[in-house]
């Protein structure tokens, strides 16, 4: 007898620097078709290089966020929710109580992905919808960031890089605004960072893609728009001018001006200029001057894998 399929579906995703909670159901042809997105900053990794550990402030902020977002799901009806966590949990030492502490105070049991499982999701969510032949897949995060090549739906190879916006932004940025010099050395880290055979890669493949509050941040500036809009900002397409345009924007703003700028995730203020110089690095190792925006990733993509294996409707796990 063939299974019923769950209606609808919730992934959270817990970050470095942001919680995120994609609510989305199916069309008949197995297209995903978002309900709610919600984002909240709670920098979970908040200083997690200096000291290995989950700070117990951070994972307070979290969990409050944990509870609104079930309260939320529970409302639209959701009959299956999946609680993913990425580079910050692989990170810390005390992972093991920050998963016990958030599933006793909220029900939710944080599955956390291999740097493996992350980039099929994210690669997966990103390209959902469009199946180029050979594509990569760029995902900023505030702890790492992943590089994925695929053809059609597959992932053929990928690779963790141990930066992200927070990380970089702890370690380089103590002026408001940055110096040139601290801009000048991050840039150096991430080119050194990127292996040889991946510097070749990023200029392979046939589209690249990036997702990522930095640079869907990005795009819904460069739309400007003064309330995020994630339909407006899916597929835009940014030059490497237009990121070193808004670089040196940034660069020349106080952390004030730029919460006023970036309205619609002033808790992302901080840690822009970061994010943006590791985007501007790799569009310039690469040939292909030019990068695609998604909204969609690993949220998106675990929500996909999640739909082609569930079929008890009765099944609601935490």
């Amino acid at each position: 007898m063939e299974g019923v399929t769950i209606d609808r579906i919730a992934v959270i995703d817990i970050g470095t620097n942001s919680v995120l909670m994609l609510i989305a159901e199916t069309d008949m042809q197995g297209h995903l078709i978002p309900v709610a997105r919600l984002a909240e900053t709670t920098r979970l990794g908040g200083n997690i290089r200096q000291t290995g550990k989950i700070h117990p402030d951070n994972l307070s902020a979290t969990v409050e966020a944990l509870l609104r977002y079930r309260t939320i799901a529970q409302k639209h009806a959701v009959r299956h929710l999946v609680t993913v966590g990425t580079q910050v949990f692989r990170l810390a030492k005390n992972r093991r109580a920050v998963c016990g502490h958030i599933h006793k105070e909220t029900g939710l049991t944080v599955r956390i992905l291999s740097g493996n499982e992350e980039a099929a999701a994210s690669f997966l969510g990103a390209i959902s919808g469009s199946w180029p032949d050979n594509s990569l897949v760029i995902d900023i995060g505030g702890g790492s960031t992943e590089l994925a090549l695929g053809k059609g739906r597959e992932l053929t190879d990928w690779i963790s890089l141990p930066f992200g916006a927070v990380v970089l932004t702890e370690q380089w940025i103590h002026t408001d605004p940055p110096d040139k010099e601290a801009c000048s050395q991050i840039r150096a880290h991430v080119f050194r960072q990127v292996p040889e055979n991946w510097k070749s890669r990023l200029g392979s493949a046939e589209s690249v893609v990036c997702v990522g509050g930095t640079v869907t941040t990005l795009a819904a500036l460069h739309l400007g728009l003064s309330c995020y809009d994630a339909e407006k900002v899916n597929d835009l397409e940014l030059s490497y001018e237009d990121i070193q345009t808004w670089l040196e924007k940034f660069c020349s703003c106080a952390l004030r001006e730029r919460c006023e700028l970036i309205q619609f995730d002033p808790g992302r203020a901080d840690i822009i200029i970061a994010g943006l110089l590791i985007l501007e690095t790799l569009i310039q190792i690469s040939p292909r001057k030019k990068v695609g925006v998604s909204d969609a990733g690993l949220r998106h993509g675990i929500a996909l894998q999640e739909f082609g294996k569930i079929k008890r409707p009765d099944l609601i796990s935490p």
